[in-house]
C-alpha cells in the first residue's frame, strides 16, 4: 500500500502542486474582483456583486478592455489548472490500464505476448509526454507564484527546472526506448558443427524429429553446468551466433546418462515447440532485456539534480509496468517450464527426466568451488588442463544421500526464462527425491552422456584453457604458454 501511495504521489504530484497554485491565484484574482465592485459600485447589493463573476466578466466584451491584464492572468490560471488535471488524469489512467491489462495477462498467455512490447512503447511515450508537460507546469507554478507572492522572479531557478525537464526527456526517451531492444546473452562456450560434433548433433536432430519441431542452427557446447535454449543471440569465447541456439554442458555431461541428457534435450527443444516458439522469439528476450535495462535506468537522470528528480517517476512507473507484467510473466513461465519437462519425459521416462532434474540441482553449484580453485591456480601462474574432469571428480568425492536433501525450493538459473522450483517440477513429473534418490547418486555412469560428444576430451581441454584465460583477464593477470597443472587429488 506504501508503495502505492508513492507511486500515485510521485504520478499526480506536480500537478496537485500546479493545481493548488492555481486554484489559490484564482481566489486571490476573484477578491480583487469582488473589492473593486464593491468600490465602485456600493449601492449594489452584495449577493448580486458575488454573482458577477471574475469569468463573467471576462466574457463581457464591453469589459474585455478595461479588464485586459486582470483576464489574461485568470485565463493562464484556468489553462494550468486544465493542464494540471490533464497530466494527473493521464497518469492516473495510465496506472490503471498497466494493472488490468497486468491482471488480466496472468490468466491468458497469449494476451501477455501481444500486449508486452506494444505496452512497453505507450508506457515509454506516456512517460515522455508526462515529463515534460509536468516540467511546463513546475515552471509556469513557479512563475506564478513567485510573481503573486514576491513581485519578482528567479531566472536561474526558472531556466534550472526548465533544462532539468528537457534534460530529463531526453535521458528518459533514450534510456527508455532502449529498454526494448532484445537482450544478449553470453555463454562461455563454442559452437560446434555438423561435422566436428555428428553423434552430438545427431542425438540432437533425432530429438527434433520426435517432437516435430526445427533443429536449432547453432549447438554451442560450454563448461558452465547449464542448459538452454534461446533465440537471442548469442555471444561465445570466439563468436556470436544468431537464431536458434541449443546449449549443451560438458561439465552436466559427465554425470548424466544418455537417457537423461535425453530428457534435457527433450525439455529444452519442447521450448520450441508450439506457443512456446513465439514467447522464445518475442517475449522473452525484450522481458529480460527490460529487466536487465530498468537496473541501469536510474544513471539517466545523473546530469543534473532536476533531471533526476524528473526522472524518478519515469522509473517508478516503468518498473510498476514491469511488475504488473511480472506476475504474469511468472505464472506463464511456470506453465511453459512444466510443460517442457513432460516433452523431456516423452524421450526417455519419467524417472530418468526426474533424476536429471535432481543431479542437476544438487550438483550444479560445484562449478562455483572449481572456478574459486582456477582463481588460486591461475594466480600462481598455473592452469587445469581439464575443468570437466576436475568437475566430476568434485562431484564424486562429495556425492552422499545429504546432497539431496533441502532441494525442494532450488530454482535453475537460466539467461532468458525463470524456472519453478524443484519441488513443483518433480510433482509434475509424478517423482520425487527420493523416488530417483539412486539414479540420482549414480554420478558416474557407466554410459555417461559426455560421451556423446565427440572427442569431448579436447573440447574440454580447449575450453578449459579459454575459461581460465579469462578468469584471468578478469582479474588483471596473464597465464604464460607454459603454465604448470597442479596436482589432481583424483584422476578420472
Amino acid at each position: 500500500m506504501r508503495q502505492l501511495r508513492n507511486l500515485l504521489l510521485m504520478v499526480v504530484g506536480i500537478p496537485l502542486l500546479a493545481g493548488a497554485v492555481g486554484d489559490g491565484l484564482l481566489w486571490k484574482f476573484e477578491r480583487t474582483w469582488q473589492s473593486e465592485l464593491a468600490r465602485a459600485y456600493p449601492e449594489v447589493d452584495g449577493a448580486r456583486r458575488a454573482a458577477f463573476t471574475l469569468s463573467k466578466a471576462c466574457r463581457t466584451p464591453e469589459l474585455a478592455g478595461p479588464l485586459h491584464d486582470l483576464c489574461g492572468a485568470f485565463r493562464e490560471q484556468r489553462l494550468m489548472i486544465a493542464g494540471a488535471v490533464g497530466a494527473a488524469a493521464l497518469g492516473l489512467a495510465m496506472l490503471f490500464a498497466i494493472w488490468v491489462i497486468g491482471r488480466v495477462a496472468a490468466r491468458r498467455r497469449r494476451l501477455l505476448l501481444y500486449t508486452f512490447v506494444p505496452g512497453l512503447h505507450v508506457t515509454n511515450l506516456a512517460v515522455i509526454v508526462l515529463i515534460a508537460v509536468n516540467a511546463c507546469l513546475a515552471v509556469a507554478a513557479i512563475y506564478f507564484a513567485e510573481t503573486a507572492l514576491f513581485q519578482a522572479i528567479h531566472p536561474m531557478l526558472l531556466a534550472g527546472v526548465g533544462l532539468g525537464g528537457i534534460l530529463g526527456v531526453v535521458a528518459v526517451a533514450r534510456a527508455s526506448f532502449g529498454l526494448v531492444k532484445p537482450v544478449e546473452t553470453a555463454a562461455r562456450g563454442a559452437p560446434v558443427s555438423r561435422e566436428r560434433c555428428p553423434t552430438l548433433w545427431g542425438e540432437v536432430e533425432g530429438a527434433c524429429r520426435a517432437l516435430g519441431t526445427a533443429a536449432p542452427d547453432h549447438v554451442v557446447v560450454g563448461l558452465e553446468p547449464n542448459f538452454f535454449v534461446t533465440e537471442v543471440p548469442v555471444r561465445t569465447f570466439d563468436e556470436r551466433v544468431t537464431g536458434r541456439t541449443l546449449y549443451v554442458s560438458l561439465t552436466l555431461a559427465r554425470i548424466l546418462t544418455v537417457e537423461e541428457l535425453r530428457s534435457v534435450l527433450g525439455h529444452e527443444l519442447g521450448h520450441f515447440v508450439g506457443e512456446d516458439t513465439q514467447f522464445s522469439r518475442k517475449f522473452y528476450p525484450v522481458y529480460r532485456g527490460t529487466t536487465l535495462a530498468l537496473d541501469g535506468l536510474g544513471h539517466a537522470g545523473s546530469t543534473t539534480t532536476s533531471a533526476a528528480v524528473a526522472v524518478i517517476p519515469a522509473i517508478a512507473v516503468l518498473g510498476f509496468f514491469h511488475e504488473a507484467f511480472a506476475r504474469a510473466e511468472s505464472a506463464v513461465s511456470r506453465d511453459r517450464e512444466l510443460a517442457a519437462d513432460r516433452v523431456g519425459a516423452r524421450l526417455s521416462g519419467q524417472a530418468a527426466a526426474a533424476a536429471a532434474l535432481v543431479k542437476v540441482h544438487a550438483f550444479a553449484d560445484e562449478w562455483g568451488t572449481v572456478c574459486d580453485r582456477v582463481l588460486d591456480v591461475v594466480q600462481e601462474d598455473r592452469a587445469f588442463r581439464n575443468l570437466a574432469a576436475e568437475f566430476g571428480d568434485l562431484v564424486l568425492r562429495n556425492v552422499a544421500p545429504s546432497r539431496l536433501v533441502q532441494l525442494d525450493d532450488r530454482r535453475l538459473p537460466h539467461p532468458t526464462d525463470s524456472h519453478p522450483p524443484l519441488a513443483a517440477r518433480l510433482e509434475n513429473l509424478g517423482e520425487s527425491v527420493a523416488s530417483v534418490e539412486q539414479r540420482a547418486l549414480d554420478v558416474a555412469p557407466g554410459d555417461p552422456a559426455v560421451g556423446l560428444v565427440d572427442d569431448h576430451l579436447r573440447l574440454e581441454e580447449e575450453l578449459s584453457a579459454a575459461e581460465q584465460a579469462l578468469i584471468a583477464r578478469e582479474h588483471g593477470l596473464e597465464l604464460s604458454g607454459d603454465a604448470p597443472e597442479p596436482e589432481r587429488a583424483t584422476g578420472t
